[in-house]
Formats: C-alpha cells, sequence, structure tokens
C-alpha cells in the first residue's frame, strides 16, 4: 500500500512538473508572437488598460454608494475633531486646494485648516463637528468673521459643519463673505469632489 501512494504522488509530482513545463512553454510562445504582431500587443494591452480602468470606476462607485448610504456627515461624526480638520483639508486637496494645512488647535484664533486656489488666493476654513441637533449659530460665525479676515488674512472664509447653520448664523455669513458648509453640502461636495470657490 505504501508503494502504491508513492507512486501516486510521484505521478502527481510529475504531472505538476508537466503542467508547468508547458505553462512556460505556451507564455514563452504568446510573448514571441506578440512580439512579431505588435498591432495586437498593443491592442490586447489597450484592452487590458481599459479592463483596469472598469474595474477602478466600478471600485470607486461602489465605494461611494456605501458613503452615501451610511451618510457622509454621519461617517464624520465618528471621526475626533482632529481627525475631522484632516479630512476637511483632504477635501480641499482633492478638490484641488494646493498647500492645505492643518493649524487648528489651542489658540489656532479660529483657523482650522489653511490652503490656497489654484489663483493664489488663500482659504481659511473653520470645521465644526456637530451633532445634527446642534446647528451652527450666530456667534460661531461672529467669532470665526472676527479672526478669519483680520489675523488670517482670508481671501476665503468657510465654515464648515456635520450639521446645519441657524437662519441668523446663515444672514451673518452672507452679510460678511463667510461661505458655509453644512453636512448635506459636505456630503455633496464628498460625493462629487466638488465645491464652487475651489
Amino acid at each position: 500500500m505504501p508503494s502504491a501512494t508513492r507512486t501516486a504522488a510521484r505521478s502527481r509530482q510529475a504531472l505538476g512538473t508537466t503542467g508547468s513545463l508547458v505553462a512556460v512553454v505556451l507564455i514563452l510562445g504568446a510573448v514571441k508572437w506578440l512580439q512579431q504582431n505588435p498591432a495586437v500587443a498593443w491592442s490586447l494591452a489597450a484592452l487590458l488598460l481599459a479592463a483596469a480602468a472598469a474595474k477602478l470606476t466600478l471600485t470607486l462607485r461602489r465605494y461611494r454608494k456605501r458613503r452615501r448610504k451610511s451618510g457622509a456627515a454621519g461617517g464624520y461624526l465618528k471621526l475626533t475633531a482632529g481627525e475631522f480638520e484632516q479630512a476637511v483639508a483632504d477635501l480641499m486637496t482633492t478638490s484641488g486646494a494646493t498647500g492645505t494645512r492643518i493649524v487648528g488647535g489651542s489658540g489656532d484664533l479660529g483657523a482650522d485648516v489653511i490652503g490656497y486656489t489654484r489663483s493664489g488666493r488663500k482659504i481659511v476654513a473653520q470645521c465644526k463637528r456637530y451633532g445634527p441637533k446642534k446647528p451652527v449659530g450666530s456667534p460661531d460665525v461672529q467669532r470665526f468673521v472676527g479672526t478669519a479676515v483680520p489675523h488670517h488674512h482670508a481671501d476665503i472664509a468657510v465654515l464648515v459643519t456635520t450639521s446645519r447653520f441657524t437662519a441668523p448664523a446663515l444672514r451673518y455669513a452672507s452679510e460678511h463673505n463667510v461661505l458655509t458648509v453644512d453636512g448635506a453640502q459636505l456630503a455633496e461636495w464628498e460625493r462629487t469632489g466638488y465645491v464652487g470657490w475651489l
């Protein structure tokens, strides 16, 4: 019986070796044939590239669908304040801002993220990671207005929140040229990668 087992094992090993040799010969033959037929090689390369691009597009769609389903603003609420600032900085960068950096922390005087538009205009963003029941009020906007331009020399001042803004806050922001991004707009920004001020 052991001799039959050894024979079967040797047969499988020989078959595996033969299969590997055949695969190598086929691959080498295919490479040689493609070298002799460059038009086919280029067509095959283009086909493989298109397949990879289609796979990437499908993966991105699935990711975006999951994010929409879970709610982007809701997902941001799971982040710490510092992580939320980093997420806003990343969104600014992927949307075209340059020189984006986080400056938030103790003594930040209202600026959490600073970056620049393609034309060199300075963006100063303040990030408010608030729950859905806590809107950004007029006092928050007033404090930001008091430092964004006078202290940070912002060309574009933006207040970003996971929540919403009260009517007085929106009115005050509009009067002082502060752009506002609420939770719904934040989710759309993440989905499209586009905001009009960048």
